[in-house]
């Protein structure tokens, strides 16, 4: 017998324990081929958890040395992955359930494994919550539906479905070197905390798959040694599901996989039961599925085939939606089974729905499959009339002299399905193609009434979802789309390059630089119909979609022609018309301070240019266009966002439809009108949000124009101006170079105006402005502070635009003296910033907050308090509650309340901040900002002081939960090193309340706690190093509290 002892080359992949080997008799149920893959939980190894320890340094790994002899055809495999709970894995459990499927995947296809062999999971703690997560990912990714569909049965082996009741409590940071031999819990122990959200989330995706396959829950009762407690509980270990089969092993968490004899009638015999029981099942419905495919249909009516387009040769992938048609019509056993396929024009429904068909009948699972044709009343009931011609029914219909021709053929629908109604002819699939006019039809009057039948749709409209359910079709993966184009994303202009390609014998590199010269014609080329038998090109089926969006509510097809004129990924329409709708009635506006050339409210309104009044509609009529254009599949919504996707070929079609010039122009023109607008009202409003958001908008509208003579005379310089200062590096919090070049090539263009003769120029303030923002995005702060130098020694305040480019330039100047801890400098800078232009407080306000921080560095709390409060003040007054700087105010005056030991009152101040915000964010409405994590930092503080550590490991726990790449990573920093003070304080506290100073064991989490906060704080410190002045208190006071804790350990 192999010593578990033995090397393993690597602890991560996939390994192969036991190949299978075809040696029983082909009538044996066993020899029926089957994977069986083990998944190991928290702290575990691909071998080391399934393998027994006799105390001598050997064992048996029961996987490879006893279950190969009660099952030779199976294959058996065990996954490793990253799952310490301390060292620097990022990985979560989505990426560690990405890693299963991959592997699991790939291992099949490198075998040469049929994508229908079964697989049974087998899932230790942890483990369990990987394969949930690995399947809930499978049935929603393409790639891996295969896995999902392949997966018949799950073993469960004290898998926390609803949290460790153990790792639900703080004092598990000590607990968990007990029953697992290291020591503190991360982002692992995160997953495991009892009714934690990730959980919940994970469960309730998974509760609609398990139907579909058989569970075992087995849960331990023995406590593990040294904590005199259950790990997972039965409730926590059970999920409660119909037909779930939960059993008790005599065992604790640790030992629940881990078995010395193939002979141990407590452990080993009860699971292997289960194991067999569960391949003989599978194995069992398996060969009746098997039997009941390959039988012919027996059915004593003749069969039936009307499908007017021809096999596609060149059908290329959509293999898993296929599948997916096939599982959803199986499932509506019992019921008319009703799919409708929708998406953009082009993608591919009709070739999907003609391959389903053709698949479908040489499988004999349908006696009868009917097209019938759905884009007209007329076409629909002419293929009923085909129909019943075919079956012999035109005998029926009583016709009328008198009768139209659309109701002189209704009969042939009666009589077709009284036909299809009849119980001797259950077996039969009608499909619906082109179903879009859904205004002059009522497409359920042709739908037999009966439960039994299948309806396949496909249409353009997402409405359509109401006749069934639903599938989207998307454009086509990189690798789909290559093999199409090969052989002969979106499936009809790719195959229109095809032809095109093969037609005049152009090289494929070729062809994207052809497509870039002429795209009208490329997307309107129709080749042979030999080649290509679709009746449209992808332009004329777009200008199906155009003409019914038009007819259907003509906004919509206004917001589409503007729509080419900005960018198509992140597409904001909303916003953009909502904002240009309400335009200032002051000019103490945010950009006006920084405009010399408007003086009056005539000068606003002529250099922002007029918007066409029927451009200016409520946001009712906005919502309502959209949903038309989303309805259409010409348009999708973007996940919690209120901006829209356009598909990038539907995008340059719309941008190439019009040829007239003329017309070009002038959407081109009421584009630039409506951001530059957009951009001025959103700032007067204090909205940096949507500036921030509008500005890669405004910089793809601009830059198309830079080099087309007739656009680019359409742009006035204020309307630069207003992007230039738009993207300037007070509207995000941090300033990257991306965003400081959309900068520069507006000052570019603003620049070639200036070269023109226009009669507006260029202040020499904002100039220097944008090199000190950029030498500071670079962290080049010498060289930044050079400039800033520069700047104040020839600075002489004459007007309000160059006293507001003064304060901007010691705001940057001071960003940098911050951070080298000169505070006295800072005052001074400031002394000769102006801010008495500013009738709105807003530029006083902030260079108060710098100037309070400092008093907070240098121990002048009262002052520090005086300046936050007026500035808290001037924001509530005058500019809201939605900046930023509102939430950075509450963040520095709660530590000044507490650093003066006045904590309810820090508590009261961002405790109502930071649960709106994450309120906000979980129901979809808004991301976390910036701010929000620094509030939840001086809240988490204030919660330690408390010694509140179950409130604030549980508030932690949710912030981090709810992170995303999407966040600032020194944000993120800042939320991991907080949860690892938490750990260490709550430690420190039950060391000295026990009066047991530092034990071995809690020394060593002690330590291991060190390691890990020194490790992000230097990741938290390197990322602010880009970052602006804000956060050096919080690392200054981090850096105090790791020292300190450091100190304590080296005395204890």
């Amino acid at each position: 017998m192999p010593s578990s002892s033995e090397s393993v080359r690597s602890k991560y992949g996939l390994f192969i324990l036991a190949e299978g080997r075809s040696n029983a008799s082909p009538e044996s149920l066993e020899a029926h081929e089957i994977d069986i893959v083990a998944v190991h939980g928290l702290n575990g190894d691909a071998h080391r958890t399934w393998t027994s320890t006799d105390g001598k340094g050997k064992g048996a790994l029961w996987l490879r040395d006893f279950l190969p002899s009660f099952l030779p055809s199976a294959r058996i495999m065990t996954f490793g992955y990253d799952s310490k709970i301390i060292g620097p894995s990022g990985n979560n459990i989505a990426d560690d359930s990405r890693e299963l499927l991959l592997r699991v995947l790939l291992s099949r296809r490198a075998g040469g494994i049929n994508q229908h062999r079964p697989i049974i999971f087998i899932a230790h703690s942890l483990g369990g919550l990987v394969v949930k997560q690995a399947l809930v990912l499978a049935q929603n990714i393409p790639e891996y539906h295969s896995i999902r569909l392949a997966t018949k049965a799950i073993i469960f082996m004290g898998t926390p479905h609803s949290g460790s009741k153990i790792a639900s409590k703080a004092v598990f940071i000590s607990n968990i070197l007990w029953a697992t031999g290291l020591g503190v819990a991360k982002h692992r122990i995160q997953a495991l905390a009892s009714h934690s959200d990730t959980l919940f989330r994970i469960t309730e995706m998974f509760r609609h798959l398990a139907p579909q396959m058989k569970i075992v829950s087995f849960y331990e009762t023995l406590p593990t040694p040294g904590l005199n407690a259950l790990v997972v509980d039965r409730d926590s270990a059970t999920l409660g599901y119909p037909g779930e089969v939960y059993i008790a092993l005599q065992a604790n968490h640790r030992d629940l996989c881990r078995f010395h004899s193939s002979n141990d009638e407590k452990l080993f015999q009860v699971v292997l039961s289960e194991i067999m029981r569960l391949t003989k099942e599978v194995s069992l419905e398996l060969n009746l599925q098997t039997l009941d495919t390959t039988a012919p249909v027996s059915k004593p009516s003749e069969r039936h085939f009307i499908v007017p387009e021809a096999e596609n040769a060149m059908f290329t992938g959509r293999v898993e939606l296929l599948a997916q048609i096939h599982t959803m019509f199986k499932a509506s056993i019992g019921k008319q089974g009703r799919i409708a396929l929708t998406g953009l024009g082009g993608v591919g429904k009709t070739q999907i729905a003609t391959a389903f068909a053709y698949e479908s009948y040489a499988a004999t699972k349908y006696m009868a499959v009917f097209w019938i044709a759905a884009h007209t009343p007329g076409t629909l009931q002419r293929s009923f009339a085909g129909i019943a011609k075919r079956l012999q029914l035109t005998g029926n219909a009583k016709s009328s002299s008198t009768a139209t021709l659309d109701t002189e053929l209704t009969p042939n629908v009666e009589a077709v399905k009284e036909w299809l109604s009849a119980t001797e002819n259950k077996d039969w699939l009608l499909i619906f193609d082109n179903v879009d006019d859904l205004e002059s039809m009522k497409l359920s009057d042709f739908f037999p009434r009966i439960s039994h039948g299948n309806i396949l749709i496909t249409s353009r409209r997402q409405i359509a979802s109401r006749f069934g359910s639903k599938i989207d079709v998307d454009v086509m993966g990189d690798d789909e789309a290559i093999k199409l184009l090969l052989r002969c994303n979106l499936p009809l202009a790719i195959d229109q390059a095809g032809a095109y390609i093969a037609e005049l014998d152009v090289e494929i590199r070729d062809y994207h630089a052809i497509f870039n010269t002429a795209r009208g014609s490329m997307l309107g080329y129709e080749p042979p119909r030999g080649v290509w038998e679709y009746q449209h090109t992808t332009s004329t089926t777009w200008e199906l979609s155009y003409d019914m969006a038009e007819k259907l509510y003509p906004l919509s097809a206004r917001l589409l022609d503007i729509a080419a004129y900005f960018g198509s990924d992140d597409l904001p329409l909303e916003q953009v018309m909502n904002l240009s709708r309400n335009p200032s009635n002051t000019l103490d506006t945010f950009l006006t301070c920084f405009v010399p050339f408007v003086q009056s409210r005539l000068d606003l309104e002529d250099i922002l240019g007029r918007i066409p009044q029927e451009y200016i509609v409520s946001e009712a009529e906005i919502l309502i266009a959209l949903g038309k254009l989303i309805s259409l599949s010409l348009v999708k919504r973007k996940m919690f966002s209120n901006s829209v996707i356009i598909h990038p070929i539907v995008h340059s079609w719309l941008k190439h439809r019009h040829e007239n010039i003329r017309r070009r122009i002038e959407l081109a023109q009421i584009s630039i009108n409506l951001v530059s607008q957009a951009m001025f009202n959103a700032c007067d409003q204090w909205n940096f949000g949507s500036v921030a958001e509008l500005y890669p908008q405004a910089f793809i509208c601009i830059s198309s124009f830079e080099d087309t003579p007739e656009l680019f005379d359409l742009i006035k310089a204020p309307q630069l101006y207003a992007c230039s200062i738009a993207t300037s590096s007070w509207v995000s919090v941090s300033v990257d170079d991306n965003t400081l070049k959309r900068a520069d090539t507006f000052l570019r263009l603003l620049q070639r105006h200036s070269e023109a003769g226009s009669e507006w120029e260029i202040p020499p303030s904002m100039l220097f402005m944008q090199r000190a923002k950029r030498l500071l995005s670079q962290n080049r702060r010498k060289e930044c502070m050079a400039v800033c130098d520069d700047f104040f020694s020839v600075y002489k305040p004459s007007d309000r635009w160059e006293s507001m480019y003064s304060v901007c330039m010691a705001q940057i100047y001071t960003c940098v003296l911050y951070r080298n801890g000169d505070h006295d400098h800072v005052r001074r800078i400031f002394s000769q910033s102006n801010t008495d232009y500013d009738t709105s407080g807003y530029w006083l306000a902030r260079k108060n907050i710098l100037i309070g921080s400092v008093a907070i560095d240098e121990g002048e709390l009262d002052n520090a308090e005086s300046l936050l409060s007026s500035c808290i003040s001037i924001f509530g007054r005058n500019i809201g509650r939605k900046h930023f700087l509102w939430d950075v105010c509450h963040y520095l005056l709660a530590i000044c309340y507490l650093l003066q030991g006045r904590l309810p009152e820090a508590r009261l101040l961002v405790e109502p901040q930071i649960l709106r915000a994450m309120e906000s964010h979980e129901r979809g409405k808004n991301l976390l900002r910036f701010s929000d994590y620094e509030l939840a930092e001086v809240y988490v503080r204030i919660l330690r002081k408390e010694k509140r550590f179950r409130e604030a490991t549980s508030f932690i726990e949710r912030l981090l939960l709810i992170s995303s790449s999407s966040h600032p990573t020194p944000a993120r920093c800042l939320a991991d090193l907080s949860s690892v003070i938490i750990k260490i304080d709550h430690l420190v506290c039950l060391a000295e309340e026990s009066k047991r100073c530092y034990c071995s064991n809690t020394r060593d989490a002690f330590e291991s706690l060190l390691v890990d906060a020194r490790e992000v704080f230097q990741k938290a410190a390197d990322a602010y190093e880009l970052e602006w002045a804000r956060g050096t208190w919080v690392f200054k006071s981090f850096d105090v509290e790791i020292q300190g804790y450091q100190a304590r350990l080296e005395y204890k």
